[in-house]
């Protein structure tokens, strides 16, 4: 069989892990009790007795001494028989019809209804009853009884069973028992209706595909359901006068053996040794012999026999079993774990029959699960290893096929080449003038609108390209199904097929194409595809030409052919591209197919796109269309480009112009600062507004400066010790008044022994002084600024504000350039957008960084991320 591979050991782990899982549930749904809601209205009294003797009618008149209350859910006993009375009692007016049932099966059970001359029988049913005369089809014992309203009714239930008795009783309503009844039904058919689908695929497995080991597990299925059937009585329902006798118990787990071996020879025919396979031999023909005798006495005695033999069968395979798996023999493994669940329901039906108990209430479904998991895992494995042994017929019928198919291919080529090379040629002939005469119809179409013009472009396009699909279909590019074959030779119609329709659109101007051709042919034919698709086409056939046209940007694709204008093709190129890049003028060079020389010798001279004959007219529009919206798209970025340095060079200009007037400017207000102090005529407050006025300037002039030479990398950071005490006082010194205006708390919490900071005393000032002027500027009046100081390494310099804060979604834009946020200052401040982007970074540039938290519960928090000056120097 198969080889251990990935798939199949996962596929095993599952297999195993699932017939696990799938023992733990049967075990723990089995001990499920399920319980009825009973008959409402009706209270009953219940009493039990047992006994070896069968009592007689005259015995069941009365309710006797020896019967005792049952106060329990269930009643087991090893006694032959058992009675028990049960006194009904409806509180109702009316009449009530209820179901006695009992949840487990018995051999014989039987109902009386008591009478003073002695008991009389009502209804029976078991084993040896036919199903029409019993009062409902059930699995288990179930009688119909009617109680009169307000009063009590007395019956008696006897029980009768060779291997012992359990009593399970219940009062069911009529609704709730035909519900439990059907569901029941539903279950043993569909457990039967797949059982039996199981077997078929499997007898189907092995006749097709030859296998003898799909035989060998429908035989041992069958045996299993037959087994099944027997123990849950499925067939007493769908046959009126069958029963089950005494014997029919024996011969189901002979069967069972039976089936077991057909098993383990099918599988272990190469592991079994003589002696194993001389004992399980010996075991079955002991098991026909006990079958023999049970037809005449104690049944029930050998059935214990059998599965004392059943047992010492399957602990025999224990040997064969350890081979399989130490071989890794991935398909016999599967085929073993799916009866594992089946293998332990049935040992531990042995056990309990060896031990002379009956199967307690929650054991009742433990053969039903079991079966189900066996089927699952069977089917699971039956149709995968179906599935594997097809797909290695269908490999080798592949295998055999491509074979053959090759072969048949080499014989044929010989004799197609020629024939082929001659319809190639043919239809490298008749394309052109076909394709002219679609082009010049379609121009017709679009300069004249008279009807009767239209009609006839019409009529002629259609007939022509009927006409090129027919060249194309014999000359082998085109199936009869109007496909493309998938060859070399037809590749240009792979890329693009020609569109039919011919387009009654108003014509566009889709730009202008230069054609340098010598042949006059080849020019016409290339100018009449292209102006069928709308473009404007001029034929040159000097360099001169074009190149006038160059010039005064007349050209918005260049198409030469070097076959026909020789060198004269890539001498142009060369000139082209000493004034127009590949973007600016975009040139078309057509070779011949397989001229490779001449597409290397053009990428040399700066051609950006090469077209093959033959070619389709379709596939020539679009390299031209790709072409031309190439430059157009050039053109575009280069306008962007040139607006973006004159919005650069204006802005440049701006701010270094105002940065001079603007220094002369503070110098004369910090001049003026010393005259307030001698002066008392109110000059102190103008001053300060000017001060604050003309600080908020040079902070705009400078944050751009500073924008502009670090886009283009020429702003520079001296790197030394900053004292941040010093720093941070005069930066508070400086803003203070700002804070005041509006009414704000502006606090500064720094450590005494805060070391020095490494990085430049200008930049680290100039972020620090912008940070804490954002926070005064979006935070409301009466709002409270917050600068707090680490003295860890790195230093972290936090900025606090309670404002409104940052939306979450405008976060990503926080440290852009010129980003404006949809937070606005609270007191009608100005802010440029740049000093988030310049502070950031100056941060890295001195190796440090600058980076936003949220503020609990509202507000910013701007942290300032620096090296402290000792680890940087010793570091």
């Amino acid at each position: 069989m198969n080889n251990w591979t990935k798939f199949e050991a996962r596929f095993t782990f599952v297999l195993a892990a699932l017939t696990a899982i799938l023992i733990v549930i049967i075990l723990l749904v089995s001990q499920f009790d399920f319980q009825s809601e009973g008959a409402a209205g009706i209270d009953y009294q219940l009493w039990v007795n047992q006994s070896n003797v069968r009592k007689s009618a005259t015995q069941l008149a009365d309710r006797d001494g020896a019967y005792q209350e049952l106060s329990a859910d269930s009643f087991s006993t090893s006694s032959l028989y058992a009675y028990l009375w049960i006194e009904i009692q409806n509180n109702q007016d009316r009449e009530r019809s209820v179901m006695f049932a009992n949840r487990n099966s018995n051999y014989y059970t039987e109902l009386l209804a008591p009478k003073p001359s002695g008991a009389v029988t009502m209804f029976r049913h078991g084993d040896i009853v036919p199903t029409y005369q019993t009062p409902v089809r059930s699995l288990n014992a179930a009688f119909p009884l009617s109680v009169p309203g307000k009063s009590t009714r007395t019956v008696v239930v006897e029980f009768h069973g060779p291997r012992g008795i359990l009593i399970t009783p219940e009062l069911l309503g009529v609704t709730e028992f035909t519900n439990r009844t059907v569901t029941e039904r539903s279950l043993i058919g569909g457990i039967t209706g797949s059982f039996l689908t199981l077997v078929i695929v499997s007898i189907l497995g092995g006749i097709l595909l030859r296998e003898r080991v799909f035989f060998v597990i429908a035989a041992f299925d069958t045996s299993v359901f037959l087994f099944f059937l027997r123990q849950s009585r499925a067939l007493l329902l769908y046959f009126d006068t069958l029963v089950y006798p005494e014997w029919l118990f024996p011969l189901t787990i002979f069967l069972n053996m039976a089936g077991a071996y057909v098993l383990a020879e099918g599988l272990f025919s190469r592991e079994l040794p003589k002696s194993i396979r001389y004992f399980l031999r010996s075991m079955l023909g002991i098991g026909l012999v006990l079958v023999v005798i049970s037809g005449f006495m104690i049944p029930y005695q050998i059935a214990d026999i059998l599965n004392l033999l059943s047992i010492l069968m399957l602990l025999s395979l224990g040997f064969p079993i350890a081979l399989v798996i130490r071989k890794r023999d991935v398909e016999r493994i599967w085929i073993i774990l799916t009866f594992v669940p089946w293998v332990v329901m049935m040992v531990l039906d042995i056990l309990s029959g060896l031990g002379g108990l009956r199967e307690p209430a929650f054991l009742k479904y433990r053969q039903i699960f079991g079966l189900l998991a066996h089927m699952f895992l069977g089917s699971s494995v039956l149709l995968n290893s179906i599935w594997l042994r097809f797909q290695r017929s269908v490999k080798q019928a592949q295998s055999e096929v491509e074979r053959l198919r090759s072969q048949a291919d080499q014989e044929l080529l010989s004799l197609q080449g020629l024939s082929q090379s001659m319809v190639f040629e043919l239809h490298n002939q008749l394309r052109r003038p076909v394709e002219s005469i679609i082009a010049t119809a379609r121009i017709l179409n679009r300069k004249f609108t008279n009807p009767q013009i239209t009609a006839a472009t019409q009529v002629i396009a259609d007939e022509a390209i009927a006409l090129k699909h027919q060249i194309q279909q014999t000359a082998g590019c085109i199936d009869e199904d109007d496909r493309i074959l998938d060859r070399p030779d037809c590749r240009p119609l792979v890329e693009l097929r020609e569109q039919e329709d011919i387009d009654e659109s108003a014509e566009h101007d889709h730009g202008t194409i230069w054609i340098f051709e010598t042949d006059d042919r080849k020019a016409t034919h290339l100018g009449l595809l292209l102006q069928a698709e709308g473009y404007r086409v001029n034929t040159a056939h000097t360099d001169i030409s074009v190149l006038q046209a160059a010039v005064h940007q007349k050209v918005d694709t260049l198409i030469l052919d070097p076959t026909s204008t020789g060198e004269g093709a890539y001498h142009l190129c060369r000139l082209i591209r000493d004034n127009h890049n590949l973007f600016e003028l975009p040139i078309l060079m057509i070779t011949n197919y397989y001229a490779d020389h001449l597409m290397q010798k053009g990428y040399a001279v700066g051609v950006n796109d090469f077209l093959t004959r033959p070619f389709e007219a379709s596939e020539l529009a679009v390299r031209v269309q790709t072409l031309v919206r190439l430059k157009q798209i050039a053109g575009h970025n280069l306008s962007l480009s040139q607006s973006e340095r004159e919005k650069n060079a204006f802005l440049f200009f701006l701010t270094h112009n105002v940065n001079t007037p603007l220094t002369i400017l503070l110098n004369r207000i910090r001049d003026l600062g010393s005259l307030k102090q001698s002066d008392d005529s109110g000059i102190g407050e103008i001053y300060d507004d000017l001060a604050v006025s003309s600080r908020e300037i040079n902070d705009i002039v400078q944050n751009v400066l500073i924008s502009f030479r670090l886009s283009d990398g020429r702003q520079t950071v001296r790197l030394e010790d900053v004292d941040l005490q010093a720093l941070l006082h005069s930066v508070i010194q400086d803003l203070s008044r700002k804070a005041e205006n509006k009414d704000q708390h502006l606090s500064l919490d720094i450590p005494q022994d805060c070391p020095q900071a490494y990085g430049d005393y200008t930049a680290v000032k100039g972020i620090l002084y912008n940070l804490i002027d954002n926070g005064i500027k979006f935070t409301p009046p009466g709002g409270t600024i917050t600068v707090t100081v680490s003295s860890e390494n790195p230093i972290l310099v936090e900025v606090a504000d309670t404002g409104p804060g940052v939306p979450e979604e405008e976060t990503n834009k926080l440290f852009g350039r010129f980003e404006k946020l949809t937070t606005r200052p609270t007191g009608g401040e100005s802010s440029t957008g740049l000093g988030l982007f310049v502070g950031r970074e100056l941060a890295r540039m001195v190796q440090g960084d600058l980076y936003y938290r949220v503020n609990t519960p509202h507000g910013s928090r701007f942290i300032l991320q620096l090296t402290t000056y000792e680890e940087e120097i010793h570091g």
